[in-house]
């Protein structure tokens, strides 16, 4: 049983490892959409940056996310409670709080308001989508940090596991030498 729980484990630090690595992209993307001041485009990209970055860490805690955009209240306070005490400094609750801001903009800056006849470019400026990148930022930061720490203690975990099967056969191998010597002893 242990050992399939390590599987699980490394399968969801590789699954959120894959969504971090888009995360870093379409940050890169926000950046180059805001300095061409396409404000709507870097907004949507740093909203997917904020997505992700939950959703990883839903998988390295949990090692299952969200099928959906928004994130139910319970489902984090479950996530909260099992964040280790060493990482609490990160301040995960403010992930949730950017889930309710730039959640009910998912559409308007791919969109915009198409019954008020209003293009995704003529609603953001330029103080929205610098904001947007700051939250998207400290989402991927923060995912980053338990990313790594759940890397650490699986290697740790690991590290025992050999240490203790390297025991094991240290304890065999000395039992095998004390049967010999006993054995050679009662020949002569």
């Amino acid at each position: 049983m242990k050992k399939k729980e390590i599987n699980i484990g490394k399968k969801s630090i590789e699954i959120a490892r894959s969504f971090l690595s888009r995360v870093s992209n379409k940050l890169n993307e926000a950046k180059e959409h805001l300095e061409s001041y396409h404000y709507s485009e870097s907004i949507s990209a740093s909203l997917e940056c904020i997505e992700l970055s939950i959703k990883a860490v839903f998988l390295l805690v949990k090692g299952e996310y969200p099928r959906r955009h928004e994130f139910r209240e319970k489902e984090f306070k479950n996530i909260l409670k099992k964040i280790p005490e060493e990482l609490k400094y990160l301040d995960f609750p403010k992930l949730y709080l950017y889930t309710k801001l730039w959640g009910g903009f998912h559409t308007a800056p791919k969109y915009g308001f198409e019954n008020l006849g209003v293009g995704a470019d003529k609603l953001f400026e330029k103080e929205e989508a610098d904001l947007a990148l700051k939250h998207a930022k400290k989402c991927k930061n923060t995912a980053d940090q338990l990313k790594i720490n759940k890397q650490i203690r699986q290697l740790a975990k690991e590290a025992l596991e050999w240490k203790d099967g390297l025991e094991r056969i240290g304890k065999a191998e000395e039992e095998a030498l004390k049967k010999i010597k006993a054995k050679k002893s009662l020949e002569n």
